[in-house]
C-alpha cells in the first residue's frame, strides 16, 4: 500500500516518465482521431428529442473512442510490451502509470467532447446534470479501469486504431459501460447520489490498493499470452 501511495502522490521518476509518454503518444497518434469521428453520431443523438441527458452521447463517444486506452494498455505500439519488459521498472509502476494517464486523458477529452456536442444541443443543459455527470464518471471509471486491465492481459491486441478487431472492442466497451452504469442509475431512481459517491470511493480504494497489484501479478503469470498477441 505504502509503495503505491508513494508512486501516486510523490510521483517517482518511472511513473512520471511513463505518464508523460502516454499523454504525448495519445495526442500525437492518428488512430485517436476515432474520437473525432464519433462526434458525428454523438451530435445526432444529442439532437434526438428523447435523449434523457445531453451527457449520454458525450460519455458514449468518450468511452468508445478511448476503448484502446482502457482495454489494451500494453500495446500502444506493436512491440511496446517487449520494450517495457526490458526496462527495470516494476509492473505495478507501469500499470499504475498507464491507468493514471488514462484518467488524465479522459478528464482532458471530456470537456472537449462536451463543448462540441453541447454547441449543437437545442436545449440548455440543466445545472444539476453537470454534478450528476461528475458522480457518474467517478462511479464508472475505476471499475472500468480494473476490467480494462484484465482485458488487456487476457485479450491483448498488438495493433489498434482502425482495425476490424477495434469494432469488437468498441462493442464490448459499450456493453461493459452500460453494465457498470447500473449502480449510478439505481442511485438516481432512489434519489440517493451519496450512494453512488460512496460506491465510487469504494471502487477507487479497491483499484488503488488491490486492482493495480493484481494486474501486475497477472502480467507476470501471462507473459506468454502477451508475447503471443496477434
Amino acid at each position: 500500500m505504502k509503495g503505491i501511495l508513494a508512486d501516486l502522490w510523490l510521483f517517482r521518476s518511472p511513473v512520471r516518465a511513463l505518464v508523460a509518454l502516454e499523454l504525448r503518444r495519445f495526442f500525437t497518434s492518428a488512430g485517436n482521431l476515432r474520437l473525432a469521428v464519433l462526434l458525428v453520431p454523438a451530435i445526432w443523438l444529442a439532437l434526438w428529442e428523447h435523449t434523457p441527458s445531453q451527457f449520454l452521447p458525450v460519455f458514449a463517444a468518450l468511452f468508445i473512442g478511448l476503448e484502446p486506452q482502457y482495454f489494451n494498455i500494453f500495446f500502444r505500439s506493436p512491440n511496446e510490451f517487449e520494450a517495457l519488459s526490458l526496462f527495470p521498472v516494476a509492473w505495478t509502476d507501469i500499470v499504475l502509470a498507464k491507468n493514471f494517464a488514462t484518467i488524465l486523458i479522459t478528464m482532458i477529452c471530456l470537456p472537449l467532447v462536451s463543448i462540441v456536442v453541447f454547441y449543437f444541443s437545442p436545449d440548455a443543459i440543466p445545472a444539476d446534470h453537470f454534478w450528476k455527470a461528475g458522480i457518474y464518471l467517478a462511479s464508472v471509471i475505476f471499475p472500468l479501469l480494473h476490467f480494462g486491465n484484465l482485458q488487456s492481459v487476457q485479450h491483448p491486441r498488438r495493433r489498434t486504431g482502425w482495425q476490424m478487431s477495434d469494432l469488437g472492442g468498441a462493442f464490448l466497451m459499450a456493453v461493459i459501460v452500460l453494465i457498470l452504469s447500473i449502480p449510478f442509475f439505481l442511485s438516481v431512481v432512489a434519489d440517493a447520489p451519496l450512494l453512488a459517491l460512496a460506491y465510487a470511493m469504494g471502487w477507487g480504494y479497491y483499484w488503488l490498493y488491490h486492482a493495480v497489484r493484481e494486474t501486475a501479478r497477472r502480467v507476470t503469470d501471462s507473459r506468454s499470452v502477451l508475447c503471443a498477441a496477434a
